[in-house]
């Protein structure tokens, strides 16, 4: 009785029954490629997978966008516009078509609720092995939790939850009553080689930016929307100037919220000390311009920030305030400070405290290169993403081949 089901299940999941070693095709499911963290770790760690044991496609229902085009830069073919709006059904056979093609084996999602919705809907039709959400951001923009009565509904058909930090982990599992088995920690890594690389090459100067050299420049890289409460480090900026002259601040990004802070910016006095540079493709080198690279985040959805290990990286000292797990890379008078979100004078201490003493200064850069070092690669986030993926599959390519019975772990 069992050979007829081996066969079958030989034939449908590959060589993997026979405990060898196969090629797996991964589909990452997307919404939209659009620039934030979460983007910029995945175009990190997909062109990274090993390609003698992984075959990734990337699917965005809407357009790829500047990220999608860089992930196709990168080696990794792009699918895009498969959706016209949130509830196209004509997404399912058009993902269908895609899957049969791919000969999938399993799907990676973001936490964008379309690409959960229907990554767990093809994980149903079409009994696919492995199915992983990454959860960037635990709480949304107006306070209610990532996972939603949909997202529950689903996690059945939910390998693993990947959570980017200890405390993203403690959340899901607390607040969220996600089980502790179904929620895997991988923490976020960042191409320490590159940023390090471009801290000896020194391409861009302050002048480059229209700013003295020997003046301190505090920056915050962030996309300028209303969670990263850009207004607060305006703030504090001003209240920095009014003790020490010398210092200018770079807002780094774009954004829905650009005329406003443009606006702050005016009616702060600052626009000869607060310069706005755009989206930059070449972070590694605009790091190196800084003296302090800061976070104002809210506490609303803001869980592991990427662009701070970035800083860190490039050998910067931080100071961001406690939201997410901010606090299991920045440690008080290690590498930086933690100060409470919307509060700028707490902020603007925390940086005077940091560009009044070079000496200081020096010492958290040189924590900051080492904590990086220590647990934050790029290379150990794309290695525990792959081992994540095979155990899985091999556990339950083994149990179908073993029982006769569709097993999901």
């Amino acid at each position: 009785m069992r050979r007829p089901w081996n066969a079958f299940v030989k034939k449908r999941l590959g060589n993997a029954v026979d405990g060898n070693k196969r090629k797996l095709n991964v589909l990452f499911l997307f919404a939209k490629l659009v620039i934030g963290g979460a983007e910029r770790t995945l175009i990190d760690l997909v062109p990274r997978l090993n390609r003698r044991e992984f075959n990734p496609l990337v699917v965005c229902l809407k357009e790829k966008a500047a990220f999608g085009e860089e992930m196709e830069r990168r080696g990794v073919p792009v699918i895009e516009k498969l959706a016209r709006n949130k509830f196209d059904i004509a997404v399912l056979p058009k993902l269908a078509r895609i899957m049969r093609r791919h000969k999938t084996n399993a799907i990676y999602t973001l936490d964008h609720d379309n690409a959960m919705f229907w990554g767990r809907i093809i994980t149903l039709l079409f009994n696919i092995p492995v199915s992983l959400t990454v959860i960037h951001t635990t709480v949304r923009r107006d306070g209610s939790d990532t996972l939603n009565w949909i997202g529950k509904m689903f996690m059945p058909l939910t390998d693993r939850l990947i959570a980017t930090a200890a405390g993203s982990r403690e959340y899901l599992v607390r607040r969220q009553r996600v089980h502790p088995r179904k929620v895997a920690l991988i923490y976020n890594g960042v191409d320490l080689n590159g940023i390090q690389e471009a801290r000896r090459r020194k391409r861009l100067r302050k002048s480059d930016f229209g700013i003295p050299e020997k003046a301190k420049v505090v920056g915050i890289v962030a996309a300028f929307k209303p969670e990263k409460a850009h207004h607060i480090f305006l703030q504090a900026a001003k209240k920095i100037l009014s003790r020490k002259k010398d210092v200018y601040f770079l807002l780094v990004g774009d954004g829905p919220q650009r005329k406003n802070i443009e606006r702050t910016i005016s009616e702060l006095g600052l626009q000869n000390r607060a310069f706005i540079t755009g989206f930059r493709k070449d972070m590694p080198d605009v790091f190196q311009v800084l003296d302090v690279s800061v976070l104002s985040s809210d506490p609303r959805c803001e869980t592991f920030s990427l662009t701070i290990l970035e800083s860190m990286a490039a050998g910067l000292p931080v100071v961001v305030t406690r939201v997410g797990s901010m606090d299991e890379m920045v440690f008080n008078d290690v590498n930086g400070y933690l100060v409470p979100p919307r509060n700028p004078d707490r902020l603007a201490d925390a940086i005077f405290r940091i560009i009044h003493d070079e000496q200081r200064q020096r010492r958290f850069g040189e924590n900051s290169i080492r904590i990086a070092n220590e647990r934050f690669q790029v290379d150990r986030m794309v290695r525990e993403t792959e081992e994540l993926i095979r155990r899985i599959y091999e556990e339950k390519v083994g149990k179908l081949a073993v029982t006769g019975q569709y097993y999901r772990i």
